[in-house]
């Protein structure tokens, strides 16, 4: 039998009805391959443009395979019933909780996504002369991108989430390399804008032909 979830873990009722907002439902199309005809009516309904979708589409990072989800919703049903099944009991600190889930090479044979995420020291001194930087759709930051060949795969996902007014929001849903979210002042702490900040100062993501297809 499973064990109940600790008074301090995120509990069921929270995982059952995380709130997920236009803004979020547009950055985690960013960490999708594909996005389904389901998905996109779901954001056209939201008055979200095609444009600022492929925008989404075509932005660096690490990517959750068609296989494992194709719209924001699936992408967060996926990881629920994950968590449940699992027993997963992560801990909120103060209004934050960072979850990591690892799935089945059984089931998912290729991976669940790409990892697009490496520390700047782990790379050669000619890839960091050639490093560029690439605005954020949607924020004001701009990450440092490296070019490879090919991409790392996982079987891990992550996700991070922010409780606020009675609410238990969804910040962002990716696979691969465990990272706080990018530096965003609106809804980050002194503290927590600091540690994201200090992160992606001394990391990159990893961009590769045909990301975005």
């Amino acid at each position: 039998m499973k064990s109940s979830f600790r008074k301090d873990s995120l509990n069921r009722r929270e995982l059952e009805s995380l709130y997920l907002d236009t803004r979020a439902r547009l950055h985690l199309v960013g960490h999708l391959q594909c996005l389904s005809c389901w998905g996109r009516m779901g954001l056209y309904l939201r008055r979200v443009s095609r444009l600022e979708i492929e925008a989404q589409l075509q932005r660096p990072g690490s990517r959750f395979f068609k296989k494992f989800a194709r719209s924001p919703q699936g992408l967060l049903k996926r990881m629920n019933h994950a968590v449940i099944d699992q027993d997963i009991q992560p801990l909120w600190e103060e209004d934050s909780c960072n979850l990591r889930v690892g799935f089945s090479a059984k089931v998912f044979s290729k991976g669940v996504g790409t990892d697009a995420i490496m520390a700047l020291s782990d790379l050669d001194d000619s890839v960091k002369r050639s490093l560029k930087t690439r605005e954020i759709p949607g924020m004001s930051f701009k990450v440092t991108v490296v070019s490879m060949d090919s991409p790392q795969v996982t079987w891990w996902a992550n996700m991070i989430l922010r409780r606020s007014v009675g609410r238990v929001h969804v910040i962002t849903v990716f696979p691969g390399t465990q990272a706080p979210p990018f530096p965003d002042p609106s809804f980050q702490s002194g503290e927590k804008y600091k540690e994201s900040e200090k992160f992606w100062s001394t990391h990159a993501l990893v961009d590769w032909p045909n990301n975005s297809s």
